[in-house]
């Protein structure tokens, strides 16, 4: 049943943060201040992380495209990237922002208290304004801003503990009470992974490889038999997708060796393959509902993303187990194994492609698409999922979902160049970050070799392979940016075919 009564809405929100959670609040520091905008010396951590091997690094990118050719950054997009970095921390982090009112003053304290969670959101962001090919040093305009939340995030996985699924030491955030309580694990997790080999010089990329390996490790060790894990929020299954999307976006990117992709993390692992295959063969619609506050919208956009990211990083795998069966010399026993394998892959694609096609059927239906009934951080997250799906088999299903939400997107953002939420996340660097990373959901990192074949009828939808290494820029096709509409902030109605700007 929809819920539109904003005492409703509100009620539900602020019940879900726990005694534990209020207490934090309370001892909450003051406000930091803002980051004047300049180059900071390198972390003198830095200096004592072990040194790799330059070309081990690079062989590290196996994410090294973009998922279709991008479009230019738009207006919009570049007025709300503007603002974040006006609002980024002189520690190189960002606090959760100005709340709604509706969601009362008792987290203020963390507007401006930098912490992991909503650092690793922007930094995606300022990722995402990189035109250099994914899987090359940093070389954009953003990439010294860039660089300093990475090591705020880095330093703040390298002071906590070796085993406990925290790596953060703000405690009590929205984010964490809505979404749950390690849901900054599951961030960091997407961030590092994506950034493996980037920072330019060795000893940072062996940083960033180092304290991905502690995150994956504590997301492995946590996790319960069912493949989830504990301390979830009231739409928990957005922690619980997003630590899938980072592990397995880390296994695509790892370099063969790395402590990211040891075998103990990787069995591990199994059991969240196997928990995202259940839920999704328990749907009858094909949709997904499991650990989302009832919310279509968030469940299936959590599975989608989920069976996308499994099925993207095993597809090499399986094309290695069927060339084994080949080999008729193989034992009987290994032969069954591999089988075994392949067939679970089969399936999984199978389901995958069960639930895009369910998903596809509702973006027309304004009461799916608008989630719990007015935006929300889960929302703007849940369409970034949905995007980031939808993008990597490009065609006109993701030229539609992309117009849609560039003309959404522009009609509800501030007039500051921020989002805003009305119900749950709230706070403006989360909302705004989830909100450009569906702007910039072009910029996809992707394998090459799974890019989709351009066509005429379709620009920008596949990049051009790009050997990692190599500094050229992928070549942009030529649009029209037009202006955007911005007005005071609305919920976003159902899919229509319309410009926007990103």
């Amino acid at each position: 049943m929809k819920i539109r009564n904003t005492w409703i809405l509100t009620t539900a929100c602020i019940a879900g943060v726990s005694l534990a959670q209020q207490t934090e609040e309370k001892s909450a520091s003051p406000a930091a201040p803002i980051l004047t905008v300049k180059p900071i010396a390198q972390d003198e951590a830095a200096s004592a992380a072990p040194k790799v091997d330059p070309a081990q690094m690079q062989s590290a990118t196996g994410l090294n495209a973009f998922a279709v050719k991008p479009d230019p950054i738009g207006k919009a997009a570049k007025k709300g990237v503007k603002w974040l970095l006006e609002h980024q921390l002189k520690n190189g982090g960002w606090g959760q922002g100005d709340e709604s009112q509706n969601m009362g003053r008792g987290m203020q304290g963390f507007a401006a208290k930098a912490n992991v969670g909503d650092t690793c959101v922007a930094a995606m962001v300022l990722l995402r304004t990189e035109d250099a090919v994914p899987g090359s040093p940093l070389a954009g305009p953003h990439q010294e801003e860039l660089r300093q939340a990475i090591r705020f995030v880095l330093r703040e996985i390298e002071a906590s503990d070796q085993d406990s699924m925290w790596v953060t030491s703000v405690r009590g955030t929205r984010i964490q009470s809505k979404i749950g309580q390690y849901i900054d694990t599951s961030l960091a997790s997407i961030l590092l992974g994506e950034m493996l080999g980037r920072m330019g010089n060795d000893n940072e990329n062996a940083r960033v490889e180092n304290a991905l390996a502690k995150v994956t490790h504590k997301l492995a060790k946590n996790m319960k038999a069912d493949g989830s894990w504990e301390n979830r929020g009231w739409a928990g299954g957005i922690q619980s997708a997003a630590a899938t999307k980072g592990y397995f976006r880390a296994m695509s990117n790892a370099r063969p060796g790395s402590a990211v992709a040891s075998e103990e993390i990787s069995q591990a692992f199994e059991a969240n393959v196997q928990n995202w295959r259940a839920q999704a063969g328990q749907s009858l619609s094909g949709l997904g509902y499991a650990d989302s506050a009832g919310v279509a919208l968030y469940g299936s956009a959590n599975q989608l993303s989920s069976l996308d990211e499994i099925v993207r990083s095993q597809k090499p795998q399986a094309e290695e187990w069927r060339r084994e069966l080949a080999d008729q010399s193989i034992p009987e026993a290994a032969r069954r194994g591999l089988e075994k394998k392949v067939s679970e892959f089969e399936a999984t694609v199978g389901q995958l492609g069960r639930n895009r096609s369910a998903v596809l059927m509702k973006l027309d239906d304004e009461g799916f698409v608008s989630g719990f009934g007015s935006n929300g951080g889960e929302e703007f997250w849940s369409y970034w999922n949905l995007s980031e799906a939808l993008v990597r088999d490009g065609g006109n299903d993701w030229l539609k979902w992309d117009k849609s939400m560039e003309k959404n997107l522009g009609r509800i953002q501030n007039e500051d160049g921020s989002w805003s939420g009305h119900h749950c996340i709230t706070g403006r660097t989360f909302c705004t970050s989830a909100a450009l990373l569906v702007l910039l959901a072009d910029r996809t990192p992707a394998a090459a070799k799974a890019v989709n074949a351009p066509t005429a009828q379709q620009p920008g939808t596949a990049a051009e392979p790009i050997v990692p290494g190599k500094t050229d820029k992928p070549k942009m096709v030529p649009v029209v940016d037009p202006a955007p509409v911005i007005r005071k902030a609305e919920r976003v109605g159902p899919i229509k075919d319309g410009n926007g700007s990103r």
